[in-house]
């Protein structure tokens, strides 16, 4: 089953990090990489008052035959075993942030996991690098493709 990941990473050597997310996906439990963006060096989302390093973002299409759920734990198993911690603060520097932004054309809203990604919609350093590996993606919620997101994204005042 195709899924779309978003990867980030904004400590140590961020490229390596994400590098090394998507070997562990594919080493350790035989998830294929079908496309991957280019990295996009992104400002770090704050709050108020601090400043953290900029992240460097992509995403990555790729095929398993997991579900979404073990998909999710997986992807926090990686999270973990490079090195991050999760704190009560949001938007902390991290190793590795990977997030599950489509999963086929299923939609599962539940406490621990949204599909897609309630967010993808609003955040241009996820669709970018979304519209460089699948710009005709369709959106099962807001009825559009990728390349309409961006271009909506596009047109609202930053």
């Amino acid at each position: 089953m195709p899924a779309f990941l978003a990867l980030g990473s904004n400590l140590k050597n961020k490229k390596d990090n994400c590098e090394k997310a998507l070997s562990l996906l594919k080493e350790g439990f035989d998830i294929q990489c079908v496309k991957i963006s280019r990295w996009h060096d992104t400002k770090a989302m704050t709050l108020q008052g601090e400043t953290h390093p900029n992240f460097l973002n992509g995403v990555a299409k790729v095929n398993t035959d997991f579900t979404s759920f073990e998909l999710l734990y997986i992807c926090k198993t990686i999270e973990h075993e490079l090195g991050r911690r999760f704190s009560a603060k949001k938007w902390q520097p991290r190793t590795i942030d990977i997030d599950i932004l489509f999963y086929k054309d299923h939609v599962v809203d539940t406490k621990h996991l949204q599909i897609p990604h309630p967010e993808l919609h609003q955040r241009l350093f996820v669709l970018h690098p979304l519209h460089e590996v699948e710009p005709d993606w369709f959106h099962p919620v807001l009825q559009k493709t990728v390349a309409e997101l961006l271009q909506d994204m596009l047109k609202t005042p930053q």
